[in-house]
């Protein structure tokens, strides 16, 4: 006999959280792709003054801060689903970049939450091969409701394996 199917809620579990790595994703490309310059103690500051009034505003800028601000959603969202517990929305939320920091340290967290991410990822799909589940397991590919919407370049994201077996950004 076939073991069960992966439920719809677990499926959609996993996409969330597969979404969320191409958010963190987008936001590491877009802070390498020269949006670090509305980072840092000064720059972001003076970034929520700019998207406030709108003087000095670009649209680049609103971009990065919209896909950070929508990286603090993700994780809410994945709190009030019950799809993650309270101890790993605090330790989430610790772990975003914030625009405010100096580059150092947004690189470096960022690093750590995508990290994070990758881990209850993985975590959860391990679990549910080891109940048995098929589909949903580390060596099944993300579904297509895991590719983030395409970029204003019109590009979407793909997903390799790593050699440890967890799913990253595709160069």
């Amino acid at each position: 006999p076939n073991p069960p199917a992966v439920s719809t809620e677990a499926t959609t579990n996993l996409a969330d959280f597969r979404t969320l790595l191409g958010q963190l994703d987008r936001v590491g490309r877009l802070y390498t792709e020269g949006a670090s310059q509305y980072a840092g103690p000064v720059q972001g500051r003076l970034g929520m003054l700019r998207g406030a009034t709108g003087i000095g505003a670009s649209e680049a800028e609103a971009d990065f801060r919209a896909e950070l601000a929508s990286i603090q959603n993700a994780i809410i969202y994945l709190k009030s689903g019950k799809q993650i517990n309270e101890q790993e929305y605090t330790r989430l939320s610790r772990e975003l970049p914030d625009a405010t920091e100096p580059g150092p340290v947004f690189k470096a967290k960022l690093a750590r939450a995508t990290g994070l991410v990758n881990t209850m990822l993985t975590n959860r799909e391990a679990e549910l091969k080891a109940r048995g589940y098929r589909g949903g397991a580390p060596d099944a590919p993300p579904p297509p409701a895991a590719t983030p919407p395409p970029t204003p370049s019109g590009k979407t994201q793909k997903w390799i394996k790593d050699a440890s077996g967890k799913y990253v950004p595709a160069p």
